[in-house]
């Protein structure tokens, strides 16, 4: 029997969905959960709503999409002092691609799961992270003490290169005199770029990107935003397979797409632009937990929870004289219900603005891609046999491999569990993002494991056999893509304007990136949009 047919779906009625695992003449079977966006829900929007509204609501400030960016405006705006607010949120669970799973062994993340150390200057970002005990503490001189549990614990990270894991993922095993030359040079100009400041005092490369310096010395930078990351290193010679491929893995890492996809200012924006650090952490480090960065979801929706509504989907968005309506199917209960506001907040992304603004929003996500993520959680009963090298890390990186490999999401817990949840991560690339999503709607359940198995079956030869459970999330819209001509060509400014003084934008998607910190930044902007004029 071959590991086609070794691993295939079976359904077992009344108990879901199953993979049978094969060894020799034994078989058992292990649960496969499905999670992520749920297509359905969202292809509703393609379809007629059931029907006229049942009754109407009043609200002062409505927001759409309770992700990151949501719940960052709901918090500030609270905080701020408006209290008839309300979040609607098409899932039965606010987090956008932030979200975790758990099951009895313990938390793991379905999307994103680490924070980079915030520059100190951001003080809204450190308050928060004060506020949810990420940072406890300031120095004598203002500088943040960070949580060490919260902090990255070593070995943080390892690539398995040339038949054995190494510490770090840049590759520095068999390189010749040549291609390391090319990577220190590399190096060199990320760190002088790094340091570029522009006359009106902002960094050229800063989080958020909307800080990034705009005046007439750094234009030249800006232009790097209308190529390619690929052509940009093409004219410069960089050549070495290796740094090649380390540049692609870092490009679908924090953009979704490789260096071809993006543009060379986004690309350097990725290795430019992080300059945190704190008393206890050095510049590079990450905040971590087993669940992700569900983590700073829950502590952004706890101030709002009963402002919040779930299985709510937004039909339509339209502005009517001194207020906006929102018509609302609750799909818990069927109902369509019309709500009223002074104020809403579109903390979607620009596809489904564009589809419940109607005609006023028909361009809004003219020429913009996003890329499809499958994200596989593989409970192991113990840790897997090694190759060989470095012990496992928090991230685990497969040179050459078509995925971003694996996160430990077990490593942060310090109960020291004899089981080990590992979340494989890959972006589908290589394709145009509408082929991989029809790719993604065409393969069953059962393949997104198989495929991760795999290709972990390479170096940990007997995971197939320590599987307790698998749990299969699903992204078709992950992450917006930086393509060239994006973040500086004026679109996404534009997109960022509000519609009537009353209809306001905030996402990820309007700096191009999906970040935390990018999403953060915009829910916090509105906020502070919305309350200049508030109760207006």
């Amino acid at each position: 029997m071959n590991r086609r047919q070794a691993i295939r779906l079976v359904t077992v009625s009344g108990a879901g969905l199953f993979l049978l695992r094969c060894s020799g003449t034994n078989a058992r079977t292990f649960p496969v959960k499905l999670n992520g966006a749920s297509a359905e829900r969202g292809h509703r929007l393609r379809e007629a709503g059931t029907g006229k509204p049942s009754r109407i609501e009043h609200e002062g400030v409505i927001i759409v999409g309770g992700g990151v960016a949501g719940l960052s405006a709901a918090g500030a705006l609270k905080e701020g002092g408006v209290d008839d607010l309300l979040v609607l949120e098409l899932e039965d669970e606010v987090g956008g691609n932030a979200r975790s799973g758990a099951n009895a062994h313990g938390r793991f993340p379905l999307g994103a799961h680490y924070l980079p150390v915030p520059e100190t200057s951001d003080d809204r970002l450190i308050a928060f992270l004060g506020s949810c005990g990420s940072i406890i503490g300031r120095t004598q001189e203002g500088l943040p003490v960070y949580n060490e549990e919260h902090l990255c614990g070593d070995p943080h990270e390892r690539l398995f290169h040339r038949g054995q894991w190494r510490s770090g993922i840049r590759p520095r095993s068999g390189l010749s005199a040549a291609d390391e030359a090319q990577f220190d040079r590399f190096e060199r100009m990320v760190e002088d770029l790094r340091q570029v400041k522009g006359e009106d005092g902002r960094w050229a490369f800063a989080i958020p990107v909307d800080a990034s310096s705009t005046s007439e010395d750094t234009e030249a930078l800006r232009r790097l935003d209308d190529i390619s990351f690929s052509d940009w290193l093409a004219q410069l010679g960089f050549s070495a397979p290796a740094l090649l491929w380390y540049l692609d893995y870092s490009c679908m890492d924090d953009l979704g797409a490789p260096a071809q996809q993006v543009s060379a200012w986004a690309g350097l924006h990725y290795f430019a632009a992080r300059r945190g650090y704190g008393a206890n952490a050095e510049q590079g480090s990450v905040l971590t937990w087993p669940e992700g960065n569900d983590f700073l979801v829950n502590a952004l929706k706890r101030p709002v929870k009963d402002h919040t509504r779930t299985a709510a989907l937004v039909r339509s968005v339209r502005s009517s004289g001194e207020t906006v309506e929102v018509d609302v199917e609750h799909m818990d209960t069927g109902e369509m219900v019309r709500y009223t506001a002074r104020h809403v907040v579109l903390s979607v992304p620009q596809f489904i603005a564009s589809r419940i603004l109607g005609p006023v929003g028909e361009r809004r996500a003219a020429g913009l891609e996003y890329a499809p993520w499958v994200v596989v959680n593989l409970t192991l009963e113990r840790p897997p046999e090694e190759r060989g090298g470095e012990p496992m890390a928090w991230d685990n990186v497969l040179f050459g491999s078509k995925s971003l490999g694996y996160v430990n999401a077990s490593h942060q817990r310090l109960d020291h569990p004899r089981s080990v949840i590992l979340t494989h991560y890959r972006a589908l690339t290589g394709r145009t993002p509408r082929l991989a999503r029809e790719l993604v709607a065409g393969v069953e359940i059962a393949q997104w494991v198989d495929d991760a198995v795999a290709e972990l079956e390479q170096v940990h030869p007997d995971i197939r056999d320590r599987i307790l459970e698998a749990e299969v999330a699903i992204w078709g819209h992950g992450m917006i893509v930086p393509i060239p001509g994006f973040i500086h060509g004026g679109v996404r400014r534009e997109l960022q304007r509000p519609i009537g003084g009353r209809i306001h934008f905030a996402h990820s998607d309007l700096s191009g990136m999906s970040l935390f910190e990018e999403a953060f930044h915009h829910g916090s902007r509105v906020a502070q949009e919305i309350l200049s004029g508030w109760p207006a």
